[in-house]
């Protein structure tokens, strides 16, 4: 249905200043680890749906994307390592690599709350303002009331 950013912009791709890296990154990964993509893919939507559930009825309720993978790529959920040794294998480098695994994580995610087939709505969230932030916040995009009356 939708994904849109709290400001009201609809996100329907990946946003053009990230789409050639993103783009680059999943054919790298799909050369290494052929199914990988769509593995990622299940799983996350196999979490946000079970995050839907278990936040049923919570007004506000949100998840942020930093906390999916969690700080070790694959410890507790390997179905993640993929995107981090993607970038090793790119960088060489787990300084360079770490940080784009988690801009790569956060594309992925973000392509995946595009395609659902529900509304909802992201933004950025710094906690300090010298942090930067620590990945996209989400959280289902209720309908105004009016809407809802027309709707039924």
């Amino acid at each position: 249905m939708s994904l849109e950013h709290r400001s009201g912009t609809p996100f329907r791709h990946i946003p053009s200043k990230r789409e050639s890296d993103y783009r680059n990154w999943l054919r790298t990964m799909a050369q290494l680890f052929p199914t990988a993509e769509a593995d990622i893919r299940e799983a996350l939507n196999q979490y946000i749906n079970e995050w839907l559930a278990e936040k049923a009825g919570i007004p506000n309720a949100a998840f942020c994307s930093s906390w999916i993978p969690g700080p070790d790529w694959g410890e507790g959920n390997p179905v993640y390592e993929p995107i981090y040794r993607t970038m090793m294998h790119l960088y060489n480098d787990h300084g360079l690599a770490h940080p784009r695994a988690g801009w790569f994580f956060g594309l992925m995610l973000m392509d995946v709350m595009i395609r659902r087939n529900d509304n909802w709505e992201c933004w950025h969230e710094s906690h300090d303002p010298e942090d930067s932030p620590e990945g996209l916040y989400y959280r289902v995009l209720r309908q105004p009331q009016a809407a809802k009356a027309q709707a039924g």
